[in-house]
Order: structure tokens, then sequence, then C-alpha cells
């Protein structure tokens, strides 16, 4: 993914301050986190060096044209594919360690219907 190809959209709930402080130190885990993350699909790197915190409570939307790769950011917050390089953590553990049927993390099988909370 290119510079300035994607955008992520945050919106806090209401209430919260201006600043990340309080939330950050009332939760022990951010519910998404990428650090200098690759992805790829055989020998083609999607996008590389993607840093990203969402933290518990914040909502976000991936956008981008097609072919930018967030079908393929979903796909790694599912566990569904490694990245090739760098970290991610969706509720403190590794990506498809925190899907379970009650909560975390929700998906439609193909229709990629997902929410993170």
């Amino acid at each position: 993914m290119s510079p300035g190809s994607h955008l992520l959209a945050r919106a806090r709930r209401a209430g919260d301050g201006d600043g990340d402080e309080g939330l950050r130190a009332a939760v022990a885990a951010d519910a998404v986190r990428l650090h200098r993350a690759q992805a790829r699909i055989g020998r083609e790197v999607v996008w590389s060096e993607v840093s990203v915190t969402i933290a518990p409570g914040e909502f976000a939307a991936i956008l981008g044209p097609n072919g930018s790769g967030k079908t393929t950011l979903l796909r790694v917050l599912l566990g569904e594919l490694a990245l090739a390089h760098g970290s991610a953590s969706v509720l403190g553990v590794p990506p498809g360690a925190a899907i379970c049927p009650s909560g975390g993390i929700s998906t439609r099988a193909r229709g990629f219907a997902v929410s993170i909370w």
C-alpha cells in the first residue's frame, strides 16, 4: 500500500478526553496493534511498514481503493495470513488467538462482516 492510498479514520466514544493517557492507563492491552508490519501474498508485498494502534473503545474505518490491502489487513488480524515482517496483536495476543464465538472478534464466513470490541 503506497503512502496516501489508504486512510484510517477514528472516532472516540463520547466523553473521552482529547489525549490517550487516561484511556491507555485504564486498559491492559490495545484492541489492535501493528508495528512495522509487512504483508505478502506470494512474492508480492501488499503493504509494508504499517504501524497503528487502536485502543479499546475506539472505532476505526479501513478505507482505500481496490487492491490497496484492506482485506489483507483483516486476514492478518483474524490470523488467516501471517505477517512477512513486523508484529501484530489483537486484544494483547497474536492474531487468531483472540477469536472466540462469544466475544472479541466476530466474522461472517466470507462476508467479511468484522467487529472488534
